[in-house]
């Protein structure tokens, strides 16, 4: 092999690698999608949190227990609870969520207004396992319109997507490999 060629392979080799490594450290796969990585994101005044695996394995497991009349119960429900989820919306969940969603930890947050002693802020963390397909389902989204109303609002350099649909109001903002979405305004 003459030098030209084997300077060649390495500086390819060299530049796929650099490149390969640069995805992997910004979040776009190989991301850590565990109970302690998610709780990174979640503000230390959370009052609980709780973490919810998407992983079909850990799920499989919980068919071993109980009784069959129970077993199909739960798999009714869980089935109910997908085809309720998704009902008045185009969206499926194996085709457009399952690619890019990652483990779930839901926290809840005290309230930041002295007046609604009750409410309470429900902040959601998800591990997104390839942001690729999370920004595919994010343009798609916009061009069917399914998102109602959408500003982005600039905060110390993140930016975080004010969504309003039906009177509703939520915000969301990808902090390395995390989408994290609340129905109240949070500041980072």
């Amino acid at each position: 092999m003459s030098f030209k060629k084997f300077l060649a392979i390495g500086t390819t080799l060299v530049l796929v690698g650099g490149g390969a490594a640069y995805l992997y450290a910004k979040g776009f796969w190989g991301v850590a999608d565990t109970p302690a990585a998610s709780a990174k994101v979640i503000p230390d005044e959370a009052v609980m949190a709780g973490f919810i695996s998407t992983d079909p394995q850990s799920w499989m497991k919980l068919q071993k227990f109980g009784t069959p009349e129970l077993q199909t119960l739960v798999n009714q429900s869980l089935e109910n609870l997908q085809a309720e989820t998704f009902k008045d919306s185009q969206i499926s969940y194996d085709e457009d969520l399952k690619p890019w969603l990652g483990n779930v930890m839901v926290a809840v947050l005290p309230t930041t207004s002295p007046e609604a002693v009750d409410d309470f802020n429900l902040l959601t963390v998800v591990t997104i396992k390839n942001k690729f397909s999370l920004l595919k389902f994010a343009n798609q989204l916009k061009t069917e319109e399914k998102l109602g109303k959408t500003e982005e609002i600039d905060y110390n350099g993140l930016t975080i997507v004010e969504t309003i649909d039906e009177g509703q109001t939520f915000y969301s903002a990808v902090l390395r490999q995390h989408l994290v979405i609340s129905c109240h305004a949070f500041k980072l």
